[in-house]
């Protein structure tokens, strides 16, 4: 996805996040699961160095409480939104893919069953941006329509240990 303001503001800058902890966060956006090698590969940094950074990004509250997924309300983002889109029917799939993973504000975008062609997470500053992602969206030549829905209540995820264990047991 195309991150090309995400790790910029007040925030960011308080906390002294340079280019190297925005270029860690960005690709622990495309797989929470890298190892500190993996990061370190893609980043131009050694091992040790990316665990350091880390661990310094979740002291100052970076990262949410499963540790994974970036802090997106500490870092300016107070709006996090589903959607669902649906593409123009004379509109290849793979083209209306790229069109929508260049919008800076998609986190990440899937392919779907049903009366859609994608679930994209999204994320704005205010509700104001908000309104704006979704017009440029729809302003898309690729795009037929939109629609939305915000999660009000999330589970903490504690349940996934429980399944992996019940699973190796």
């Amino acid at each position: 996805m195309n991150e090309n303001h995400v790790f910029e503001g007040d925030f960011v800058q308080k906390c002294m996040i340079d280019a190297f902890d925005a270029a860690i966060l960005k690709t622990l956006m495309t797989d929470t699961r890298m190892s500190t090698v993996q990061i370190g590969e893609t980043v131009h940094l050694s091992h040790s160095s990316v665990a350091r950074r880390l661990n310094r990004l979740a002291e100052i509250g970076v990262f949410d409480a499963s540790g994974q997924q970036p802090n997106w309300r500490l870092l300016g983002y107070d709006v996090q939104a589903e959607l669902l889109i649906s593409r123009c029917t004379q509109i290849d799939r793979e083209t209306a893919w790229t069109s929508i993973c260049n919008h800076s504000n998609i986190l990440s975008l899937r392919i779907i069953t049903g009366a859609y062609d994608f679930l994209a997470t999204a994320i704005a500053r205010n509700l104001e941006e908000y309104g704006q992602i979704i017009d440029s969206l729809i302003a898309l030549e690729t795009v037929d329509n939109v629609e939305s829905f915000m999660v009000l209540r999330q589970s903490d995820g504690d349940r996934m240990s429980e399944l992996i264990d019940e699973a190796n047991a």
